[in-house]
């Protein structure tokens, strides 16, 4: 059962590794607190754990993949990353 209520976004994210580098552009379908469901045309090129940007200049989410599907992965949210001094941009 879902605790948080989820928002239908459809927004272009980012993911990045836990160097800030990127890794690919997601469509996020739908949005928690807690998850999210991102729209991909290849899963499995979505690491297991990661970092995801909303917004050039928006906060980093921790997330870690819970489930994969043929264009689509489901992420626990962990919660916001903190990001160097140096690193901002």
């Amino acid at each position: 059962m879902r605790v948080d209520r989820r928002y239908q976004v459809g927004v272009l994210a980012a993911l990045m590794n836990r160097e800030r580098k990127f890794i690919c552009f997601v469509t996020v379908d739908n949005l928690s607190a807690g998850g999210a469901r991102l729209a991909t045309p290849n899963p499995q090129d979505v690491p297991d754990h990661f970092l995801m940007r909303l917004t050039k200049s928006g906060p980093y989410r921790d997330c870690s993949v819970v489930w994969r599907e043929n264009d689509a992965v489901g992420v626990r949210i962990a919660g916001f990353a903190t990001v160097p001094t140096k690193m901002r941009k």
